[in-house]
């Protein structure tokens, strides 16, 4: 777990792993529909629930932000659309 400490309150993060039941994007990504390869996704997300979402996405073990994951894998920084 990483603890993050924002104005004097410490929040303890946790990653869950992309559910592959969804139909979203993340999934596909995850199935390996996307790009033909199955990937590791997961989310960062409050230790105390997951409501609470820190906009980092870990693929494969890289941590990034949402936009640079989109960048990555849908939008043609890769070759994939």
């Amino acid at each position: 777990m990483v603890y993050i400490e924002k104005e004097d309150s410490i929040t303890e993060w946790k990653w869950i792993q992309q559910n592959t039941a969804k139909d979203s994007r993340w999934a596909a990504l995850a199935k390996g529909t996307i790009d033909g390869r199955r990937h590791i996704v997961e989310w960062e997300v409050s230790a105390s629930g997951p409501s609470q979402y820190s906009g980092m996405v870990r693929i494969d073990g890289q941590a990034m932000t949402r936009k640079e994951a989109i960048l990555r894998y849908f939008t043609g920084s890769s070759g994939k659309t």
